[in-house]
């Protein structure tokens, strides 16, 4: 068995082979943004901004309520 696996190409070599043409491209695609006024941008930048603080007021309140029941189920079940 170990002779046999001894003569048998590797796998990996042959995906390290492979893996050069997955990360280079003949053609380069250039990226291409929507243009947006100034003050859009900023309006959007503030939308984000607000949503992102909801989220986080979001997951401190879950975390105290959490917090506060395993307190109330601690104290219960040792007292």
């Amino acid at each position: 068995m170990r002779q046999n696996r001894a003569n048998r190409p590797s796998n990996k070599q042959k995906f390290r082979s492979n893996n050069g043409d997955v990360h280079s491209k003949n053609h380069a695609e250039a990226l291409h943004f929507k243009k947006v006024p100034k003050e859009e941008l900023e309006r959007i930048k503030k939308d984000i901004r607000e949503k992102s603080r909801a989220e986080q007021r979001k997951l401190t309140v879950l975390f105290i309520v959490v917090a506060v029941l395993v307190c109330i189920l601690m104290f219960i079940t040792f007292y």
